[in-house]
């Protein structure tokens, strides 16, 4: 891999090209991939790891909507009896407060 070059400079009348280059070594290029391989397992098992805690965490969230459901159609379902439990009580109340219209009965 070329990185740098001087300007050419000359050494007994040849053209001589200074290069400062960063070359990988054959056994430093192994070395690289290894990392690439394990850098990519690395990763690879952290998305793993990721996806299951995410799976468990939803795992857990579902039971916690269902229970959240049931809570909310048993006070919709109290609501409703408690409005006809009191529309009953005050048919009551007015029935027993009226006063009755049938005649007194004459006994003589």
């Amino acid at each position: 891999m070329h990185v740098h070059s001087r300007a050419q400079d000359t050494v007994e009348g040849q053209a001589v090209r200074l290069t400062f280059f960063l070359a990988a070594q054959p056994s430093e290029s192994s070395e690289v991939n290894r990392m690439t391989q394990a850098s990519s397992r690395t990763r690879a098992q952290a998305e793993i790891a990721f996806a299951e805690a995410q799976s468990q965490f939803l795992a857990r969230e579902r039971p916690i909507d269902e229970l959240d459901a049931i809570a909310q159609a048993r006070a919709e379902k109290t609501l409703r009896l408690k409005t006809a439990r009191m529309a009953r009580d005050e048919e009551e109340r007015a029935r027993v407060a009226a006063p009755t219209s049938s005649k007194p009965s004459k006994r003589a």
